[in-house]
């Protein structure tokens, strides 16, 4: 019976502590690449390019589905996602896109009945191009609003990996080449002679 009484009561101090919590959320993490930005904004535009780069996706071992709905890439191009086994299904949709700015977009979890807003933003700087990306969400509930007390930790791992998957992605597709050894011409630089070859 004291177990019974003891556990009711921590319920009910555990649901009184969510009024305390905050309602609303928002996470972001930023990555600079060295890219142009119409090459990241070529990924970011393009949904299809997303299931390889981000972390916007359940784990490869798990069962799932993967679909697309609307245009090809911008506006209205929506992604799902999830739907069989444990996996609960989502819905990532670009509500507007500009390539010297970034997309905005729609994260719809578990069903829909979590929806969340963010984006995507893109900054010149010296380095090269800082990506960021942000989600908010309100939590309208005391048992939802533990989630958005941690959100940072629980969202912030998610857009780390995906930033730099961005990254790699990018940067992969952009050889360097020291612009001393480009001919004027634009003919391809000679090779250089291995030891040992005259």
């Amino acid at each position: 019976m004291k177990f019974v009484f003891a556990l009711v009561l921590l319920v009910l101090v555990s649901y009184l502590v969510g009024f305390f919590l905050p309602q609303t959320y928002e996470v972001s993490r930023s990555v600079v690449i060295d890219a142009p930005m119409a090459d990241i904004h070529a990924k970011v535009d393009d949904l299809h390019t997303w299931i390889v780069w981000s972390d916007f996706k359940p784990p490869a071992d798990t069962e799932t589905e993967s679909t697309y709905e609307g245009p090809e890439k911008g506006p209205g191009s929506a992604w799902h996602w999830g739907g069989l086994g444990d996996i609960k299904p989502a819905k990532l949709t670009i509500l507007t896109s500009h390539p010297d700015h970034g997309i905005t977009y729609s994260l719809d979890m578990d069903g829909g009945r979590v929806q969340t807003t963010g984006d995507v933003r893109y900054e010149a700087t010296p380095e090269g191009v800082r990506v960021t990306i942000s989600n908010k969400g309100e939590m309208p509930t005391p048992w939802s609003r533990y989630f958005a007390f941690l959100a940072d930790k629980s969202i912030g791992p998610t857009f780390e990996r995906s930033l730099q998957g961005l990254k790699q992605a990018v940067e992969a597709t952009e050889p360097k080449l020291d612009p001393a050894l480009q001919p004027k011409d634009g003919t391809p630089p000679a090779a250089e002679p291995q030891p040992g070859e005259q």
